[in-house]
């Protein structure tokens, strides 16, 4: 960072700490940005969250790169993208590593639209890299929350009708 003459800009999925180790290395006037692509390699171009630390004509010319390349770019205050990540990849992420981890081989004409979407959905995270999960759930947690929410279920499906529709409700 202290050799950086017009920007330092990072893509991952956490912005608050990284654009705060920016502005702490980095000399006086340099732009900062902190990018977070919100889609695999394989499925580009897509949505990028983008937070400007400190932007410019640097910074600018990255972001006219990017949406010349079909990206849609989405601002979005740190905090905001930080906190949200935490529902958008570590609980959703883990919900769907659960279901696959729960569910067993059925017959395809048994199949549900909902079994196939959730299907769909575990077959394109498992075929992803394990090592990007793992850091998602490092960064966000969301496993813990998703089993709080699988006991709170099955506890609600062992009681009476109205401690479910009261969950049910509440997931609505």
């Amino acid at each position: 960072a202290a050799a950086a003459e017009r920007a330092i800009v990072d893509f991952t999925g956490v912005m608050g700490e990284p654009l705060a180790a920016m502005a702490a290395a980095g000399p006086p006037g340099v732009e900062r940005a902190s990018f977070h692509p919100l889609f695999a390699p394989a499925h580009a171009p897509g949505r990028i969250a983008v937070t400007d630390g400190d932007g410019g004509p640097a910074v600018d010319r990255l972001r006219g790169w990017l949406a010349d390349a079909g990206n849609e770019l989405v601002e979005v205050p740190a905090a905001v993208h930080d906190d949200a990540m935490e529902t958008i990849q570590g609980r959703t992420h883990a919900a769907i590593l659960a279901f696959a981890l729960a569910a067993d081989d059925v017959p395809d004409a048994l199949a549900t639209p909902v079994y196939e979407e959730l299907s769909r959905l575990a077959d394109r995270v498992t075929g992803g890299t394990p090592g990007v999960y793992a850091d998602i759930q490092s960064a966000f947690g969301g496993g813990q929350e998703v089993a709080a929410a699988a006991d709170r279920i099955a506890a609600a499906a062992a009681g009476d009708g109205d401690a479910f529709a009261e969950v049910y409700e509440d997931a609505s």
